[in-house]
C-alpha cells in the first residue's frame, strides 16, 4: 500500500511541472458536456463553427464554443494502470483544463487495450 501512495504522490507533485506531460482533467457529473481548450486533444476531424456558450466556474463569463469532436484522453488509477477515454467533446479556447462529463461516456471503456462494460 505505501508504494501506491508513493506513487500518487510522485504524480501530484508532476502535474506542477509545466513540462508533465500529464495533465488533470476535472470531472463533473453535472456539466452537460466535456470540453478542452487543446486541439491536441481530438483523435479525428474537428467539426468548427458556432456552437454557442459555455459558462465557466466564474458564472459572470461566458466562453465560446468553436468546435467539437472525439477526445482521447489516458486516465491513470492509484495502481498506475491506464485507461483509455475517447469520448465527443467541444473546443473551447481559453480553458485551462479539460472537462469530463460522465454522463456523456459511452458503455464500454478499454482498461489496458481490453474492453470492459462500465459499472453502475
Amino acid at each position: 500500500m505505501s508504494h501506491d501512495m508513493e506513487w500518487i504522490a510522485n504524480l501530484r507533485s508532476e502535474f506542477g511541472n509545466p513540462n508533465c506531460p500529464v495533465l488533470p482533467v476535472i470531472v463533473d457529473s453535472g456539466a452537460s458536456g466535456s470540453a478542452t481548450g487543446d486541439e491536441k486533444e481530438f483523435i479525428g476531424p474537428i467539426e468548427y463553427g458556432d456552437f454557442g456558450t459555455v459558462q465557466t466556474a466564474d458564472k459572470d463569463t461566458a466562453v465560446k464554443i468553436t468546435g467539437r469532436g472525439i477526445v482521447r484522453w489516458n486516465a491513470v488509477d492509484a495502481l498506475g494502470r491506464i485507461a483509455v477515454i475517447e469520448t465527443t467533446a467541444s473546443l473551447v479556447p481559453g480553458i485551462t483544463q479539460p472537462l469530463l462529463s460522465p454522463p456523456g461516456l459511452p458503455s464500454v471503456s478499454r482498461h489496458a487495450g481490453r474492453s470492459h462494460p462500465v459499472g453502475r
